[in-house]
């Protein structure tokens, strides 16, 4: 097994509709690839953790990078692993823009959440990968 976390920004700002059209695809699109995995949104910028089989989880991060919907693509951290953190998702998508956080997202820092330019960080993006796993 194998993770890859990147962050990226979306190319303009997605509507409730486009995010949603983005979950089905991954969930349809990682099915079938064997990849679970966790997508977080906060106005504009993404953050992504892919589990699988290293070959699937790169095909799937260089087709990632083509994506016109988002630019700034960063790799954060990839490593083997010995067991997926998000193995009944294929893609589990949690929007965290401030006007749409659950009680449940209490338990991070708030500044977790809204400094995203701190996703960029591996220490950051681990922590809130760590919290989202167990919601």
């Amino acid at each position: 097994m194998f993770e890859l976390v990147y962050t990226s920004r979306a190319s303009s700002m997605m509507t409730e509709i486009e995010l949603e059209e983005l979950r089905n695809e991954a969930i349809y699109f990682n099915s079938m690839q064997q990849i679970t995995g966790l997508l977080l949104y906060n106005n504009g910028i993404f953050l992504q953790l892919l589990e699988g089989e290293q070959h699937d989880v790169e095909s799937l991060y260089s087709r990632i990078k083509q994506d016109f919907r988002h630019y700034d693509v960063r790799q954060i951290y990839s490593r083997p692993i010995d067991q997926r953190s998000f193995s009944s998702w294929s893609m589990r998508f949690i929007n965290v823009s401030p006007h749409l956080r659950q009680s449940s997202h209490n338990i991070l820092l708030k500044d977790k959440l809204d400094l995203t330019e701190d996703w960029i960080l591996p220490n950051t993006a681990k922590m809130l990968i760590k919290a989202f796993q167990h919601l």
